[in-house]
């Protein structure tokens, strides 16, 4: 038995879908066939039971996942304690939405000059895709982009409410409330699908049961540009209003329909965090709470 071994049978268990788990571990679905009937063999007992297509965790299957998972736990920890005394202290944080964090993330580096800060901004559907070996310290996004079965957290902002964009010389300019259904037929610049702000986008728009009229997509900066020149408008929160990037231009609160969202900051459930992880995630939470005093 290896820890390989053991690794795929954790993720088969969670998934119980062969072709998807296959998939996520980046190999075919035979191989992980074969290094699961392996395990079985070993053990002397099937771990999981074939329902048509369909694959079940068995109760021997239920008893050895528990075991697993403590063990797995177990072996992270041992690794994250034994990293933990590394001379170089450091901290990598992935982020769906980076510009909107980076005065946050420049305040940290400004008070802790001994520690090696990274961060990277990721598309959504990398948040699906992450091994154990590469998984940053820590995750800021979204709640809703998150499988929150897998991590813990911590709320960063509990309630980041819709704002539509316009630029300073558009007629809507000078309102302060505004309805998504007033601008259905507005020229819209948004940013691409990979975006997580493009999904939330995209899910405003189908509470109203309106298409919106994509003039553009675009990076932010583009986004920024289009906007300013009179091009088009957008949707971001009021959280990521304050980015340097979309400073200059007119935010509006949308006030129907009302989905606002949760902004956190997670880790793998379960997961050691070091001393430096605790002082990071000591001084979000901080730094955030100070904003709302």
């Amino acid at each position: 038995m290896n820890l390989q071994q053991l690794l795929y049978f954790r993720h088969l268990a969670e998934t119980e879908h062969l072709r998807q788990a296959a998939d996520d571990l980046f190999i075919s679905p035979p191989a992980l066939s074969v290094t699961i009937s392996r395990l079985e063999e070993e053990l002397g007992s099937p771990l999981f039971n074939h329902v048509g297509r369909n694959i079940k965790l068995n109760d021997k299957g239920k008893k050895f996942y528990s075991h697993v998972v403590h063990i797995l736990s177990e072996l992270d920890d041992a690794v994250a304690e034994v990293k933990a005394t590394d001379s170089t202290q450091s901290v990598n944080v992935w982020t769906t939405t980076n510009v909107s964090w980076g005065d946050v993330f420049a305040d940290f580096i400004y008070t802790h000059s001994g520690i090696v800060f990274s961060s990277r901004m990721v598309d959504v559907s990398m948040l699906s895709q992450i091994s154990q070996e590469e998984h940053p310290d820590f995750i800021i996004t979204p709640l809703s982009d998150l499988s929150i079965e897998q991590y813990d957290y911590e709320i960063l902002i509990d309630n980041d409410a819709p704002l539509l964009i316009v630029g300073p010389g558009h007629p809507l300019s000078k309102r302060s409330e505004i309805t998504l259904a007033e601008v259905v037929d507005e020229p819209f610049v948004l940013l691409p699908e990979s975006y997580s702000m493009r999904q939330y986008v995209d899910k405003l728009f189908a509470m109203t049961g309106y298409t919106p009229k994509i003039f553009a997509e675009a990076d932010p900066q583009l986004r920024s540009k289009l906007i300013k020149a009179g091009k088009g408008i957008s949707i971001t929160t009021e959280w990521a209003s304050h980015s340097y990037i979309l400073s200059g231009l007119c935010f509006i609160k949308i006030t129907e329909p009302s989905f606002p969202r949760t902004q956190v900051i997670a880790w793998p459930k379960g997961r050691h965090l070091t001393g430096v992880g605790q002082e990071f995630l000591s001084f979000i939470t901080n730094y955030m709470h100070s904003l709302t005093v």
